[in-house]
């Protein structure tokens, strides 16, 4: 007997600092057609330390996901992580 098969990994996970952020990328990604791209399957997180933590602990937020997906997108405002 075989066992299960896992389910192909996702296109793309994307880390972003707030909700207006993750409100553009959904936007241009469910847009994919009028870009002239294929479509891509993504999931959207905003990191609760926004900025600073998308800067320092982006890999620690995503590391256990990285099986799930192909490739991973970090954004945040660099100017809002300076003292």
């Amino acid at each position: 007997m075989k066992p299960p098969a896992e389910p192909p990994p996702r296109d793309l996970v994307v880390l972003v600092a707030d909700k207006n952020m993750e409100a553009t990328i959904a936007g241009l990604l469910e847009r994919s057609q009028s870009l002239g791209i294929t479509p891509i399957t993504c999931d959207l997180f905003v990191h609760p330390h926004r900025d600073p933590g998308c800067l320092n602990e982006a890999d620690d937020f995503l590391r256990s996901l990285a099986g799930a997906y192909r490739y991973a997108l970090v954004l945040f405002d660099h100017q809002c992580c300076q003292p």
